[in-house]
C-alpha cells in the first residue's frame, strides 16, 4: 500500500473531482489569454456591438428573443447569453471572450463525465478528454465572440449524451428525472445552435454500443419510443431553423449551382477536415476551396479513397465499440454542416466543433490501448513511458499552436493580416482589411484593398459600399456616390447593402445640401427595409435640421417604436425637449438613451447640459467624468468646456480654471463651444 501514489490512495470519487478540475484549470488557462481580446470585425460588430435586442433583459425583450428570429437566425439562449453578458460588462469585450472560456471549461468536464459514464474509467476518459480540449481546431470556437452558439450548444450537447447515459445505465435503477433533464438540455442545445439536431441519432448510436448487455438490454423498438420526443423537438426546431434561413436568405444555392459540384467539393473537405484533425496545421477563419468540376479530379478520388477506407474500417472494427463509435460519432454529427442543405460556407474549423470528438475517441483509445500493454509483452515499463513521453509533447505541441492562433485572434487586423497571407485572394478577407483602414483612417490603403477586392470579384457588392467611405473621407463625393450606387446594382433589392447605401446616398445629398434629394433616398431606405430603425432616424435628423421638429419627432418615435432599444432616437428626442425647455422630458429620453447604452459618451455630455441649465452643477460633473473614462477623443473639447461651466456654476474657480486651459488646448478658444 506504501507504494501507491497519492492519487491511487483516492476513492473513486474524489479522482473524478480531481480530474474534472484539472480539466476545467487546464482549459481555461489555455484559453485565458483570449480574456483580453477585442471584439473582431467578423460578425462580432452587428451580433454584439450594434446589437440593441441584447441590450436589455425586461421580459419583453426576452420574450423578443424568444418568439421570433432576431438577426439572421433564431437562436434566443445564444442572444440570451449576450444580454445577461451586457448586463454584467456592457460592451467591454473581456466580458464575452470570459464568457466563452468559462463555457468551454465547463464542457472540458461534461465531456469527461459522460465518457466515464460509458467506460467507468476515469484514465481513459481524463486521456480523451485531454485530446479534445487541447485540440488546436478548437481555438476558433472559444477565440470568436461570435462563436458562442457553438460555445453554448456544445455545452448544453454533452449534457443531454451524459444524462441520457446516466439513464439507461440501469445499475442504480432508472430515474425519470435524468431523461427529462437529457431531452431538456437537448431542446437548450438547438435553441443555442441547430447543429446539435443530430443529437438523437447519436444517443441511438451509443445504445447499441455500449449498452446491448444483458443488464442493460438494447430493444430497438422500446429505445426509438423513448427517443420520439427527441426526434419531435429536433423535426420541430429544424423546421423553425431553415424556415427562418429561407426568410433571411441564408440558404444558399449549391455552389456553381450544382448539387453534384457540392458533393465533390465536400468530400475533399470531409478528407481535410480529418486530416487537420491528425495534423492541426495552417488554421485559419476562413477556406478557400477549389471546386472540382469532376469526379476525375485528383484530389477528389484520393478524397473518396480515403473515405471509402474509413467506411471499410469502420464495418471492420464495429466489434469494437470505441472504434466504431467514435467514427460514427464523427460522420453522424457532420450531417448538419455537410451542405445537403446548402450554406454560405463549405469549410471552417468551429464546423467540427462537435464531429472532432469522435475522432478523438480513437485516438484515445489508441494510446490507452497500447499504454495498457499486457505485461508479458517485452518491456512494458518502456512501452508505457514513451507513450506517456508521446502524451505531454502532443499536448505541449498542441497547446503551442493553440496560443499562437490565440495571438491571432487578438483583434481584427491580426486577424484578416494572418488570413490573407495564408488565402491571398480571398475577397472578403480584403473587404474586412479595408474596414480595419477605413476604421484607422488609412484611407488610401482601405481604397487600394477594396479595388484589389473588386478585381477579384466584381460582382460582389460590399466593397463598392465600404470604398464609398474611403472616398466621403477623402471629399471624393462623386466617386462615393458611384460606389453606393454600384452596390445598390448588385445587391438584391431588399438587402442590407441595398438599405445602408441608400441611407448613405442621403447621408450624402444632406452634407450637399441638396435636401429633396436625401430624403428621397431615405424614402427608399424605408421601403426596401419598413421594420429597420435606422432610415427613419436619418430622416428624422434631415427634418430636424430643416427645422420640421413636428415630423423629426414623429419619426424618432416610429424608429423606437421599430426598435425599443435603439438608443440614438432617445438621445434625439432629448435634444428637441432640451431645445423647447422641457426638460423634464428631456431628461427621461436621455437617461433612457443611457440605461440602453450606458457608454453613449454624446448623451451623457447632452444630460450633463441639462444639468447645468438647470443648476445642478454636481450631477453635471457626474456625468462629464463617467464621459471621460470612455473613449471620447470626439467629445472631449466639449466635455472639458461643460466641466469649466459646471465648476463656474459651482464657485470653484480653480477647476473651473484647469477644464478651461484644457478645452482651449484642444480647440484654441472655448467660446466655439458656447450655447
Amino acid at each position: 500500500m506504501d507504494n501507491l501514489t497519492l492519487f491511487e490512495k483516492l476513492d473513486i470519487k474524489n479522482r473524478k473531482v480531481l480530474l474534472a478540475v484539472i480539466l476545467f484549470v487546464s482549459a481555461f488557462l489555455l484559453y485565458s489569454t483570449t480574456i483580453t481580446h477585442e471584439l473582431v470585425n467578423y460578425d462580432d460588430d452587428w451580433l454584439i456591438k450594434d446589437n440593441s435586442v441584447i441590450r436589455s433583459l425586461s421580459l419583453k425583450n426576452i420574450w423578443k428573443m424568444f418568439s421570433g428570429p432576431t438577426g439572421t437566425d433564431y437562436l434566443p439562449l445564444k442572444e440570451l447569453s449576450y444580454a445577461l453578458d451586457y448586463r454584467l460588462f456592457e460592451n467591454s469585450p473581456y466580458g464575452y471572450h470570459l464568457t466563452n472560456v468559462i463555457l468551454y471549461s465547463i464542457t472540458s468536464i461534461l465531456v469527461f463525465l459522460f465518457l466515464y459514464q460509458l467506460s467507468g474509467k476515469a484514465s481513459f476518459s481524463f486521456v480523451v478528454s485531454l485530446l479534445y480540449i487541447f485540440h488546436p481546431i478548437h481555438s476558433e470556437v472559444v477565440n470568436w465572440a461570435s462563436a458562442r452558439k457553438d460555445c453554448l450548444g456544445g455545452l448544453f450537447f454533452f449534457a443531454a449524451m451524459l444524462f441520457y447515459a446516466k439513464f439507461l445505465t440501469k445499475t442504480n435503477g432508472t430515474k425519470p428525472y435524468q431523461y427529462l433533464l437529457s431531452l431538456l438540455f437537448f431542446l437548450f442545445s438547438l435553441l443555442s445552435k441547430p447543429s446539435g439536431v443530430m443529437l438523437p441519432f447519436l444517443l441511438f448510436l451509443m445504445a447499441y454500443c455500449f449498452y446491448n448487455e444483458e443488464e442493460n438490454e438494447f430493444i430497438p423498438s422500446r429505445l426509438l419510443i423513448n427517443l420520439l420526443p427527441f426526434f419531435m423537438i429536433a423535426v420541430f426546431i429544424t423546421l423553425i431553423a431553415l424556415n427562418t434561413a429561407v426568410e433571411k436568405d441564408v440558404v444558399k444555392e449549391y455552389w456553381m449551382d450544382s448539387a453534384y459540384i457540392t458533393f465533390l467539393a465536400m468530400v475533399t473537405v470531409v478528407a481535410a477536415y480529418i486530416r487537420q484533425l491528425l495534423f492541426p496545421f495552417n488554421l485559419q477563419v476562413r477556406y478557400n476551396i477549389d471546386l472540382p468540376g469532376e469526379i476525375t479530379d485528383m484530389h477528389v478520388l484520393f478524397s473518396i479513397c480515403f473515405l471509402i477506407l474509413l467506411f471499410v474500417t469502420l464495418i471492420r472494427f464495429r466489434k469494437n465499440k470505441w472504434y466504431f463509435f467514435g467514427l460514427a460519432w464523427f460522420f453522424i454529427s457532420l450531417v448538419p454542416v455537410s451542405n445537403i442543405i446548402p450554406i454560405a460556407i463549405l469549410k471552417a474549423d468551429r464546423y467540427i466543433y462537435l464531429p472532432s470528438f469522435g475522432v478523438m475517441i480513437i485516438f484515445g483509445s489508441i494510446i490507452f490501448k497500447i499504454y495498457k500493454t499486457d505485461m508479458k509483452r517485452p518491456n512494458p515499463e518502456t512501452v508505457k513511458f514513451g507513450v506517456t513521453v508521446f502524451m505531454i509533447f502532443l499536448l505541449l505541441s498542441f497547446a503551442g499552436i493553440v496560443l499562437k492562433r490565440n495571438s491571432v485572434w487578438e483583434n481584427s487586423k491580426k486577424l484578416w493580416l494572418d488570413t490573407l497571407k495564408k488565402s491571398p485572394n480571398d475577397y472578403l478577407v480584403m473587404n474586412n482589411l479595408g474596414s480595419i483602414y477605413n476604421d484607422e483612417g488609412d484611407y488610401d490603403s482601405a481604397e487600394k484593398i477594396f479595388k484589389k477586392a473588386i478585381s477579384v470579384v466584381p460582382e460582389y457588392a460590399d466593397p463598392y459600399f465600404n470604398l464609398s467611405i474611403s472616398y466621403e473621407e477623402k471629399n471624393e463625393n462623386e466617386n462615393a456616390f458611384a460606389c453606393l450606387n454600384k452596390a445598390i446594382e448588385l445587391s438584391k433589392e431588399n438587402s442590407t447593402i441595398s438599405f445602408k447605401a441608400r441611407i448613405n446616398i442621403g447621408n450624402l445629398y444632406k452634407k450637399l445640401g441638396i435636401n429633396e434629394k436625401a430624403e428621397q433616398q431615405y424614402m427608399e431606405a424605408i421601403r426596401v427595409k419598413p421594420h429597420l430603425p435606422e432610415a427613419y432616424y436619418n430622416l428624422a435628423m434631415l427634418y430636424k435640421s430643416m427645422n420640421l421638429k413636428d415630423k423629426a419627432y414623429a419619426l424618432y418615435k416610429k424608429a423606437i417604436d421599430e426598435d425599443e432599444n435603439f438608443y440614438q432616437a432617445y438621445n434625439n428626442l432629448g435634444n428637441i425637449y432640451m431645445a423647447d425647455k422641457d426638460f423634464g422630458k428631456a431628461q427621461y429620453y436621455f437617461e433612457e438613451a443611457i440605461r440602453l447604452n450606458p457608454k453613449y459618451v454624446e448623451v451623457l455630455n447632452n444630460l450633463a447640459t441639462l444639468y447645468i441649465e438647470t443648476g445642478n452643477s454636481k450631477d453635471a460633473v457626474e456625468c462629464l467624468k463617467k464621459a471621460l473614462t470612455y473613449d471620447s477623443k470626439k467629445y472631449k473639447a466639449i466635455i472639458y468646456y461643460n466641466l469649466y461651466k459646471a465648476y463656474l456654476l459651482d464657485g470653484n474657480q480653480t477647476e473651473a480654471a484647469k477644464y478651461l486651459r484644457l478645452s482651449e488646448e484642444i480647440n484654441g478658444k472655448s467660446g466655439v463651444f458656447r450655447r
